[in-house]
C-alpha cells in the first residue's frame, strides 16, 4: 500500500507503513551523503519529543490546539521518548538547511502517531499548524542540541570518574612498588608507582572539572525564539512559559537565555565543549601511550607493567599479546580530536543572524562523546583494572647506578661525580663507600 503526498515541488509516493512524509523524503533525496541517521541518536530523539511536548501544553493553555489535539500529540511524544519508532528517523543528521530535515522529519513521524490515536475523529493534527506551531527548526534543535549535549556529557563524566577510581585502587595495591622514572626517554629517578599514577589522577579530575564547566552554560536556552531570536510567531504567554514547561518536563535545571538573538548566531559554547572534549583526549593519548611504552618487551622492552590479555596479539607469533586496548583508547582519541576540527569549522563559517552549521557542530559532538565515553568503559574494564606490576623488574630498575649518583651528587657536588665517572666505573666508585 501506497499513499500520495504533495507539495509545490510536486507529488510523491510514501510506503503506507511509512511514519514520515514528504518533506522527510525530499531531505533523504536531496541532502544524504555520511550514513549518520537521526535514529543513531535515541537521546537526541526522546529531547525534540519533550520540546515537542512543552510546547503542545504551551498552545494547548491558550486553547491554540484543541484538547483531543493535544492529548494525541502528547500520546505521539511519550511514543518518542520511551525510545520507539526509531526506525522512521532515517534523515541525514548533516545536511543543508539549518537542520530543517530534522525538525520536519520529527514533525511528520508526531503527526502520523498522532492521527493514529485519532483515526476515528473527523479533524487530524497537521505537522506544520499543530506539532510545530509557535516553533521554528532554529530555537527546538538549539534548544535539543543544549540539553542532549547536557545530558550525554553528564554520563561521560561518571565514568571518567570511575576511571580515576580504577587508577586510584591500582595505585593503592601497589603503593610501596618503585620503578625508573624518565626525562627524555632516559634514566632519571626512581618513583613509586602511587606516585606516578597520582598524576594520570590529578589530570583526569581536572579534565572531568573542565568537562562540566563547560557544559553548565548549555542550560541557558532558546525555545521561544523562534527563528532568529525575536520570538516572532509565538504568543506571550508561550515566550513567557515555555522555558519553565520545558523545564518540569525535562527535570533539568533550564532556565531562559538572556539573549535569544545571540544563541542564534553563535555557537562558541558548543566548540567550548568540544575543545574539553578535545583535552579529554589528549589525556587519554598521554596515558595510554605511557602505557604501551611501560608494558614493551618481554625481553626487549621495558617490562614494568603487564596489561591485561585480552586476545591473541599476533598470527606469526604463538604467545604474542600486544597492548590492543591502548591501542584502541589511541585510535579514539586521534577520531574525537579530528571531528573537534570538524566543530571549529561550523563556528568559523557562521553568518548574519543566523549559524546553520550548527546541527553539524552538534552532532559532531554528540559522536565525540559517544566515543569517549565508549572507550572510557574499555579503558577501565580491559585495561587498568587488570594492570599488574612487574615488581621484580622495577626494583632492578630503582636500584640501578642513576638513583646511587644522584644521591652522590647531593652529598659531594655535580662536578665531583663528574670527574669520578671519568676515572671509574660505577661498579669502582659504589666500592669506595662515598655514601
Amino acid at each position: 500500500m501506497i499513499r500520495i503526498e504533495s507539495d509545490s515541488f510536486g507529488q510523491i509516493e510514501i510506503d503506507e507503513k511509512l511514519l514520515y512524509g514528504i518533506q522527510t523524503v525530499r531531505t533523504l533525496q536531496n541532502m544524504s551523503f555520511s550514513n549518520k541517521p537521526l535514529s543513531n541518536y535515541p537521546e537526541y530523539l526522546k529531547t525534540i519529543a519533550s520540546v515537542k511536548l512543552a510546547a503542545a501544553k504551551a498552545n494547548n493553555y491558550e486553547k491554540l490546539i484543541s484538547d483531543d489535539k493535544f492529548n494525541a500529540i502528547e500520546y505521539a511524544c511519550k511514543k518518542i521518548q520511551a525510545g520507539d519508532f526509531l526506525e522512521h528517523f532515517p534523515v541525514d543528521v548533516f545536511h543543508g538547511g539549518g537542520g530543517i530535515g530534522i525538525n520536519m522529519n520529527v514533525n511528520e513521524v508526531l503527526t502520523s502517531l498522532a492521527n493514529q490515536k485519532l483515526q476515528h475523529s473527523t479533524f487530524k493534527v497537521h505537522p506544520i499548524e499543530d506539532v510545530n506551531l509557535s516553533q521554528s527548526t532554529a530555537d527546538v534543535c538549539s534548544t535539543t542540541s543544549r540539553i542532549t549535549i547536557f545530558i550525554l556529557a553528564k554520563q561521560l563524566i561518571s565514568q571518567v570518574h570511575l576511571l580515576i577510581e580504577a587508577f586510584s585502587a591500582k595505585s593503592n595495591e601497589y603503593s610501596d612498588v618503585e620503578t625508573m622514572s624518565r626525562t627524555c626517554l632516559q634514566d632519571a629517578l626512581p618513583i613509586r608507582f602511587y606516585d606516578f599514577f597520582s598524576a594520570y589522577i590529578e589530570l583526569l579530575k581536572r579534565r572531568a572539572v573542565s568537562i562540566e564547566a563547560s557544559i553548565q552554560p548549555l542550560l541557558l536556552i532558546n525555545l521561544g525564539g523562534t527563528v532568529v531570536g525575536t520570538g516572532d510567531g509565538a504568543s506571550d504567554y508561550y515566550k513567557k512559559n515555555i522555558v519553565g514547561i520545558l523545564k518540569d518536563e525535562i527535570k533539568l535545571p533550564l532556565e531562559k537565555n538572556p539573549n535569544l538573538i545571540d544563541c542564534a548566531q553563535n555557537i562558541d559554547l558548543f566548540i567550548d565543549v568540544s575543545n574539553q572534549l578535545a583535552q579529554l583526549s589528549n589525556a587519554y593519548l598521554k596515558i595510554a601511550k605511557d602505557l604501551r611504552i611501560l608494558s614493551s618487551g618481554p625481553y626487549g622492552g621495558f617490562n614494568e607493567i603487564k596489561l591485561p590479555a585480552v586476545q591473541n596479539g599476533s598470527s606469526f607469533f604463538p604467545g604474542k599479546i600486544n597492548p590492543v586496548i591502548p591501542e584502541t583508547v589511541i585510535q579514539c582519541s586521534l577520531q574525537v580530536l579530528g571531528i573537534h576540527r570538524s566543530v571549529c569549522g561550523a563556528l568559523e563559517h557562521a553568518e548574519l543572524n543566523l549559524n546553520v552549521f550548527e546541527s553539524f557542530a552538534v552532532f559532531n559532538i554528540l559522536d565525540q562523546i559517544n566515543l569517549i565515553t565508549n572507550v572510557t568503559e574499555l579503558f577501565r574494564n580491559k585495561c587498568i583494572a587488570g594492570i599488574e606490576i612487574n615488581e621484580q623488574r622495577c626494583s632492578e630498575l630503582a636500584s640501578s647506578p642513576i638513583p646511587y649518583l644522584s644521591r652522590l651528587k647531593q652529598k659531594i657536588g655535580y662536578t665531583k661525580v663528574n670527574e669520578l665517572l671519568k676515572k671509574h666505573s660505577f661498579e669502582e666508585i659504589k666500592l669506595m663507600n662515598l655514601i
